[in-house]
């Protein structure tokens, strides 16, 4: 099954001439999930392929407008292209009253269905859930109240060994069942172990988003073991007073956070504007965390 993460924006509060603010797309078993929506959200949609009637949620991390300045317009588009099928925003309580601020002053009445369910900045909680994947929403520690994500495959089902379960005289309508883990109890009473005729499933991936926040271990829980880490990494070390006042991270800091999470792979983003380069970012992250890797707006990472 599919699982892939697409960078349509690595930006920090302000563009730059080829970063966007930030926006991603994760697509599992074909269906995006976008999470926050910069300004020219739309214009990277439409140079990655994107399609957008396929987005069925969209998360926002925090009402900072580099974060969400691009969904009005997404919306706006989704209408004028007659989006049938409901849209889901997971997001802060007070962004229901800006789109309604919005559409109001503009005469607008889309003709889909927004569906909203509001974020809770306190405590983690699971937030979304389908067939394909579940959402955990936790706290992050920012300027205003921000949340972050950690997107899961649900649990994988078990794979059957043929052989024992033809040995166990198991029949086939059974299989299911064994793929889910029962176990089986033939006609005398003999209970057969599922273990004995089953393998476990291959690992379930997860992708956790690390919007906006300064480092603190309190979130390191929540994104423990993840394939894939996203963490901002707004500045260098260099940098690090800037950091601490606009409650902000280094690239030091979100290795620092990959690593005590144990995850398997660190990503990050959010850059300043005030950085030309990112050699500086991949270094001091790496000093810290190997499996470190650059995002830039385009970027294509498959878990």
């Amino acid at each position: 099954m599919r699982f892939d993460v697409t960078i349509l924006g690595c930006a920090g509060a302000t563009p730059t001439i080829d970063r966007l603010p930030t926006c991603q797309v994760v697509n599992v078993n074909e269906r995006n999930y976008m999470i926050d929506c910069g300004e020219g959200a739309q214009i990277s949609i439409l140079k990655n392929g994107i399609k957008k009637s396929r987005i069925d949620v969209i998360f926002i991390s925090h009402l900072h407008g580099d974060h969400f300045f691009g969904l009005i317009g997404l919306l706006s588009s989704m209408h004028l292209e007659s989006r049938k099928e409901h849209l889901t925003l997971v997001c802060p309580q007070y962004l229901k009253h800006i789109i309604e601020v919005q559409t109001i002053a503009t005469n607008f009445v889309f003709c889909f269905e927004l569906i909203y369910v509001f974020t809770n900045s306190e405590r983690a909680e699971l937030i979304y859930e389908n067939k394909d994947i579940e959402v955990t929403s936790f706290p992050l520690l920012h300027r205003i109240p921000t949340t972050g994500f950690v997107i899961r495959e649900q649990s994988k089902l078990r794979k059957i060994d043929v052989e024992k379960a033809v040995e166990y005289e198991i029949p086939i309508y059974f299989y299911n069942q064994l793929k889910a883990g029962e176990n089986y109890t033939n006609k005398t009473g003999l209970v057969v172990d599922n273990q004995l005729v089953t393998v476990a499933g291959s690992e379930a991936r997860s992708y956790a988003y690390c919007s906006d926040t300064k480092y603190d271990e309190s979130y390191i829980n929540s994104v423990a073991n993840v394939t894939l880490l996203y963490h901002e990494a707004t500045f260098t070390q260099t940098h690090a007073a800037r950091a601490v006042e606009t409650l902000h991270s280094t690239a030091l800091q979100a290795a620092t956070v990959a690593a005590k999470a144990t995850a398997k792979q660190l990503l990050i983003g959010h850059y300043s504007a005030k950085y030309k380069t990112l050699d500086e970012h991949l270094a001091e992250a790496k000093s810290v965390f190997e499996n470190t890797i650059l995002s830039y707006d385009g970027l294509v990472i498959s878990l």
